[in-house]
Parts: C-alpha cells; structure tokens; sequence
C-alpha cells in the first residue's frame, strides 16, 4: 500500500515526500545536536558561522537537503530514463536509507555535497547524444568542486564525471579538460581568498590534516542500530541480485546511466579514504547509488505484496528504533 502510493500518485507524492522525511527525522527535533563540526571545509565553515549555535536550524535544514536530494534524485532517473516507469519510488528508498543510520539524522557537510555531486551527474548524464557538451563537462566539474569545498572526498567524483563522459560519450580530450578547469576555478577562488586574508597556511592548507590513510573504524550503534542496518544490508542485497538477474531497463541509454550510477557507487566507497574517520556519516553518498540499485527492485519485483512488505517493514524498523532508543 506504501509502495503503490508512490508508485501512482505523482502529484501527491511530491508533497509526501518531505514530509514522509520531517516525521523520520523526529529524533533530530527531540535530541537536537550540534552539525559536525570536525576541521571544517571553507563553505561549511561559513555556514557554521551563520548557523551559530541554534540547536534547531541544523535538523531543518537536514530535512530540507534530504528532501531536496530525493526529489532531484527522482527527477534525474525520470528525465534520463533509467528506469521503465516513472516513480516517486526511487525518492522514497532515497529518504528511507538516509534515516537508517542515526549519524546521518544532523546536519552533516555529505548531505549539501550530495544534492551538488546530482547535479553534477545530471550535467554528465544529460549530455547524451549532444554534439558538443563543453559547457555540462565545466558545470559538472564546478559542482562536484562546489560539493567538495563542503567536503573534501567530494574531489573524488571529479573521476566519476570522466569515467561518466566515456560510457556516454565519445572520448573528446576537451570534455575532460573543461571538467578539471570547471573543478579548478572555486578551489583557485578559495585559495586567493585565503592569501588576500594572509591565511593561505594553515587556514586553507590546515583542512587537510584529517586526510590520512590509517583509519580508525568507530561505529558506536546500539542494538537497534545493528537490526536496522541489517535489514538495509539485506534490501540492498536482494536489489543486487536482482539487477544481475536480468532485471534492468532494456534501453542502450538506460543501461549506460545505471553503468554510470554503478561508478558512482564505486567512488563513493573510494572516497572513505579521505574521511577522517570509517563512521556512518562520512558514507552519505552511498544513498544515490543504493537508492537507485533498491528502487529498481521495489519497482520490478512480480510479487508486489513482497515488495510492499519489505518496505513496511523497513519503516517499523526504524519506528522501533524511536520508541526503543528514546523511551
């Protein structure tokens, strides 16, 4: 019944979706706390500052990137038709594995980085069948160094715009340049920045110290933590065999973007290595790529009473987690 809403009311659903996210985002409201604030990233750090120290703005403007993320998320897989029908599913599985963790119910720098790295992927995946796409390459790059001048493993995906031109693309060696001089430009606007404030080092230089490549796993999740994540795991892995089964939309364009997605995937797992830490929060960007791979499976799935009993017994999940954690 859950499913079938969003599956067939379009409209409706647009609206549900925030607020299907505001009531999952509860315990923000209830336990409000400070967004990270580990070394700062230079537009974070700005918006640290306007913040100030309002234990209610962070968990607002959460729910809003979270709501903002699924619904251009959802738009993106419509308008490149990576998927046979249009849905508001592929919000609903964005929204849902986004409140999975407890880490990622505050405001964190990956969520703002989310929404830019889509459409950075959008600018990629747009480009198809065009003749010349210089201009989507350098807009593709510039948001994916807008997402990492809010954090830093964002820089990865400048990868992921490259490897993203190729599947879709011919190869055209000024694509790829257009792409580095589009990431170049707001990280060379910092750096003057910076100098003219005579804080180039450490103020800019010192955001790096965190990058190291022995890290600490700290996951510190309770028991109720471990079910539910489990159970995601589970989802993701049937999704998984799904797609490899065959279940995948047979159009030369839709597989190449599910390819790219795929990619996307990959460099998000690749990123970790310039989190501070192995923790929850620092794999945000997962949820695009899961968020497709489980909705492909929620929307193909024959047994439709299956699929609806998977994603209803997801939200109790996460509804146990609330009473059992706060009560």
């Amino acid at each position: 019944m859950i499913l079938s809403f969003f599956k067939n009311n379009k409209t409706v659903a647009a609206f549900a979706i925030p607020l299907l996210a505001a009531v999952l985002f509860i315990p923000a409201y209830i336990s409000p706390s400070l967004p990270e604030q580990e070394n700062p990233m230079p537009l974070y750090e700005a918006l640290l500052r306007i913040i100030g120290k309002n234990p209610v703005l962070p968990a607002v403007l959460a729910v809003c990137l979270v709501s903002v993320g699924a619904l251009l998320f959802n738009r993106i897989v419509i308008q490149n038709e990576i998927l046979n029908t249009p849905t508001y599913v592929n919000a609903l599985a964005y929204v849902l594995l986004s409140a999975c963790a407890p880490a990622l119910l505050q405001l964190h720098p990956a969520l703002i980085a989310n929404v830019l790295l889509l459409l950075a992927s959008h600018k990629v995946m747009s480009s198809h069948r065009m003749d010349a796409a210089l201009g989507k390459a350098f807009d593709a790059g510039l948001f994916v160094a807008l997402a990492s001048l809010f954090y830093f493993p964002s820089a990865f995906f400048l990868l992921f715009i490259w490897i993203g031109l190729v599947i879709i693309r011919p190869f055209i060696w000024r694509e790829w340049m257009m792409a580095l001089a589009g990431f170049c430009l707001p990280w060379l606007f910092t750096a003057v920045v910076y100098f003219l404030a005579d804080d180039l080092s450490p103020g800019l230089t010192g955001k790096f110290k965190g990058i190291v490549w022995q890290k600490v796993l700290r996951l510190d999740l309770t028991v109720t933590d471990h079910i539910l994540l489990a159970a995601a795991g589970l989802l993701f892995l049937l999704s998984l065999g799904k797609l490899y089964s065959g279940a995948l939309v047979s159009t030369v364009r839709a597989r190449n973007n599910f390819s790219v997605f795929l990619w996307f995937l990959l460099i998000s797992l690749g990123s970790l290595a310039a989190a501070p830490a192995l923790q929850l929060k620092y794999a945000v960007p997962l949820v695009i790529p899961a968020s497709l791979i489980v909705s492909n499976y929620l929307v193909s799935v024959r047994k439709k009473w299956w699929a609806e009993t998977l994603v209803a017994v997801f939200l109790l999940a996460i509804a146990a987690r609330y009473l059992i954690d706060f009560s």
